[in-house]
């Protein structure tokens, strides 16, 4: 089993931070055909088979944590890649 670990910084106020984590979780959605939902307020957790995680929100910062089994642990690099384009993007 493979874990991708990708953490961004951020300065945004916790609404406009919380629309944009979901925009996030929307695209990776339709990207990876992953499903996700809001766990509580500072947790998005999505999955689909062979996939699970989570997208933790921080005052400072959003952390993903997502642990892939072995028939798509080949696609951590672009799934490491996509996760820190839709970061950079999306939180700066």
């Amino acid at each position: 089993m493979s874990t991708v670990k990708v953490s961004h910084a951020h300065s945004l106020d916790n609404d406009e931070l919380k629309t944009r984590v979901s925009e996030i979780a929307d695209e990776l959605g339709q990207h990876f055909k992953l499903e996700s939902h809001w766990q509580d307020d500072s947790t998005i957790k999505f999955k689909r088979a062979g996939v699970s995680g989570t997208l933790t929100l921080s005052e400072t910062q959003v952390d993903v944590n997502m642990k892939l089994g072995v028939m798509l642990g080949a696609l951590k690099g672009p799934i490491t890649k996509e996760l820190k384009a839709q970061m950079e993007k999306r939180l700066c």
